[in-house]
């Protein structure tokens, strides 16, 4: 006889057993794609996820609120900006393969170069020609015609991975980037003549983000774009370089599908020519931004994210120490 103390078992719904099923055969998939997956993060260097952002004399952390934004419907992704002062235009490389001009006196947009690639870095030469960092050409130049002629796309026979910065010197000679990821917050200096010719030395370092292109403006100061926040052990960025298990999650997430967004407080600091950081432009909602350019009393920027150049009058909205997580006094 059956004991009838014992309640018969209870088997549970059928959707359950569905349910532990699908949970089952998806954490087994993702287990099998990250084992075949050849990507094979290392660990970085201690020194390199150490160090806390260093001091910022002033900040501006809500820039959106007073910005605009020009060229709204015809720039989706404005990279890198190069101003050609004489005829009051700011040059721009766009998602769509052209590298456009703004004129800043009304903001029309022209299509001016097709690259038919991804052109990032822009710089104007000593005869009005332009030079192009393609991610996908390579090293490339623009007449003033706008005809696009390629310079190189390979170096001792490896081609670049991905051409990014580039910029001209006084005697014409072009010096360009193959961009890595591998070390961030940092940006160096490369000395092209004099008696330290060749040589390379820290110029600053612990930034409070991960750096894209720099402009100098002529006064004293260069205007770096900084992708994404990146201040401190605690934030997101900081854990995931720590870990290369969690890289490797995440590139899989890009590759298959989208990882989390990470991305934010994005911004531009300026830095003078000891390498202080005296002040930082930011905003919580601003991310993947690619560039910085002062002219006259106003900041420019380009951005991944969001479509159009910024512009900040920099006179209405200025950084302030009060502003600043983190400052100390200041020269701007």
């Amino acid at each position: 006889m059956p004991d009838s103390n014992n309640p018969p078992l209870s088997r549970g719904p059928p959707w359950a057993s569905a349910l532990k099923i699908t949970v089952l055969a998806l954490v087994a998939a993702a287990v099998v794609v990250y084992k075949l997956d050849p990507f094979d993060p290392a660990a970085l260097p201690a020194e390199e996820l150490s160090g806390e952002p260093a001091a910022v004399a002033a900040c501006n952390g809500r820039v959106l609120q007073g910005a605009e934004r020009i060229g709204v419907g015809e720039l989706a992704a404005a990279e890198d900006l190069s101003y050609h002062s004489e005829l009051g235009l700011v040059y721009t490389g766009d998602g769509d393969g052209w590298l456009k001009r703004v004129r800043l006196n009304d903001s029309t947009v022209e299509k001016w170069a097709f690259t038919g690639g991804r052109p990032l870095g822009v710089a104007l030469g000593p005869d009005g020609d332009v030079f192009i960092a393609d991610a996908d050409k390579g090293l490339l130049k623009a007449s003033k015609e706008g005809v696009v002629e390629a310079l190189t796309e390979e170096a001792d026979g490896v081609k670049f991975r991905l051409t990014d910065g580039v910029d001209v010197a006084e005697d014409g000679t072009v010096y360009f980037t193959d961009a890595s990821s591998k070390y961030r917050r940092r940006c160096r200096k490369y000395y092209i003549s004099g008696d330290r010719k060749g040589s390379v030395e820290r110029f600053v370092e612990n930034l409070p983000g991960t750096p894209d292109n720099i402009r100098y403006d002529g006064h004293g100061h260069y205007w770096i774009g900084l992708s994404t926040e990146m201040t401190g052990s605690s934030s997101s960025w900081h854990i995931a370089l720590k870990y290369p298990m969690l890289r490797k999650i995440m590139a899989i997430m890009e590759k298959y599908g989208r990882r989390p967004n990470l991305e934010k407080n994005g911004g531009v600091v300026a830095v003078n020519l000891q390498g202080e950081q005296v002040a930082w432009y930011y905003d919580y909602k601003w991310s993947l931004v690619t560039a910085g350019i002062k002219i006259g009393n106003h900041l420019y920027s380009g951005s991944l994210a969001l479509p159009g150049i910024l512009r900040l009058d920099l006179d209405k909205f200025p950084a302030t120490a009060t502003g600043c997580p983190w400052s100390k006094s200041h020269d701007l």
